[in-house]
């Protein structure tokens, strides 16, 4: 008879680094896509004239900055800045020159905008992030528990209206390590008050380029962080997330400026065993031919936990989905007594078979369901359970003599109790 995995108590949740890839690979395969359908619309590359001729103007813009703000100094290089595709293609003017001054014997990288005049100058950026922590946290809405990334620099519009002009897309942008003069200036000066200023001034200033990762409040409404809230940061306080991921017990969200993935787990208890599954998973997605007219596809998928079946067959047990369901996706632990935990298996499902094996999870005395790499095995799909040992004598053993080593068991960064990811 089939075992249904129904809704139980909660409990301390456990890492899901596989389900995190998940997201990855979509964020991977839309950048890829787009990039794809865009280097088949274009074709052509600059004339070497063109780049003189940005060159030129881009010395004559800094020569000018130069003479007012670091007379005695000069320009050591200075080039035309490109973009192309990784792995070859066409190559596309941005609008910016860059190079080096010499100021003394020391240099200094800069950029220069053709089209506005601003000149960007190195900075120490590490410095500019934590200046602006306190605004961009405020206008995020988070306060964070622990703080696993947080970068800030800058994200400026190509501007380039020449033959490459077909790459100047509305609203294209590109990561830039660089700080207008003046603000890099006061930087290296220690005049935070200016350079806060800057910051807190959106319409005044180019946007700032975030990356933020880390855990929040078991309290916090992850939830809200879809993409309509995560574009309105970009238009309303100029905060322009390359990369973002927030997470407490339950729930994550991570994404960027154009997508934004949340999932919310939950423990299912049953028979000796606990499942980790996924029950709710959101996806916002960049999109001008979403049906609702806003620019976004939504995706919203909602599983139930009865749906998922465990039942024994002759050679091991077979894990399905009820009422022709999709998911949920789960990972497998058991607790002392489960039947599943008598034998070791080779796992078989549409796309690999492997050998799976019970690993002891000394901080939450379980057992976790574990790959040749110590990785707890993420359940996708339907899959066979093969059994290839008996370990029914062996588990005890085994979890004793962990115990007498008086070691902890990592497991692979997959499950530590009291986190979830």
């Amino acid at each position: 008879m089939p075992i249904r995995i129904l809704p139980g108590r909660a409990h301390p949740s456990g890492r899901g680094r596989k389900s995190r890839a998940v997201t990855y690979r979509r964020i991977i395969f839309i950048l890829l896509f787009a990039a794809a359908l865009h280097l088949t619309a274009c074709s052509g590359r600059y004339e070497p004239e063109e780049a003189q001729t940005l060159i030129s103007e881009g010395r004559e813009i800094l020569t000018a900055w130069i003479d007012e703000n670091l007379p005695g100094s000069e320009i050591a290089s200075c080039s035309a800045d490109e973009f192309s595709y990784p792995g070859g293609g066409n190559h596309y003017l941005t609008g910016y020159v860059s190079g080096l001054i010499d100021r003394e014997g020391e240099e200094l990288e800069y950029t220069v905008s053709i089209k506005t005049g601003q000149v960007y100058l190195d900075a120490d950026t590490d410095r500019f992030a934590e200046i602006a922590r306190d605004y961009i946290f405020s206008r995020m809405e988070l306060e964070f528990e622990e703080t696993e990334a947080y970068s800030v620099l800058l994200e400026l519009p190509y501007a380039y209206e020449g033959a490459s002009k077909q790459y100047s897309l509305k609203d294209r942008t590109f990561t830039a390590p660089r700080l207008p003069a003046e603000i890099a200036m006061l930087l290296r000066a220690g005049e935070d008050d200016g350079v806060l200023a800057y910051i807190e001034h959106p319409e005044e200033r180019d946007l700032l380029s975030v990356r933020l990762r880390g855990r929040v409040s078991d309290e916090a409404d992850i939830r809200k962080y879809d993409l309509p809230f995560i574009r309105e940061r970009v238009n309303r306080d100029g905060i322009y997330l390359t990369d973002y991921y927030f997470w407490h017990k339950d729930e994550s969200v991570n994404g960027a400026a154009w997508v934004a993935d949340y999932e919310r787990r939950g423990w299912i208890l049953r028979d000796g065993l606990k499942i980790r599954a996924i029950l709710e998973m959101n996806a916002d997605t960049l999109d001008g031919r979403s049906p609702d007219g806003d620019g976004i596809k939504r995706e919203r998928n909602l599983y139930r936990a009865e749906d998922i079946l465990i039942e024994g067959t002759e050679t091991g047990y077979r894990i399905s989905y009820d009422n022709g369901a999709s998911g949920p996706c789960f990972y497998l632990y058991a607790e002392d007594g489960a039947e599943l935990l008598g034998h070791e298996y080779t796992i078989r499902t549409e796309d690999t078979q492997q050998d799976l094996h019970w690993r002891y999870l000394e901080e939450s005395d379980d057992w976790a369901l574990v790959n040749a790499d110590e990785d707890v095995w993420f359940f996708s799909g339907p899959a066979e359970l093969i059994i290839r040992q008996d370990r029914r004598q062996d588990i005890r053993q085994e979890q004793d003599a962990e115990g007498d080593q008086g070691g902890t068991v990592e497991n692979g960064g997959e499950i530590q109790t009291g986190e979830g990811r």
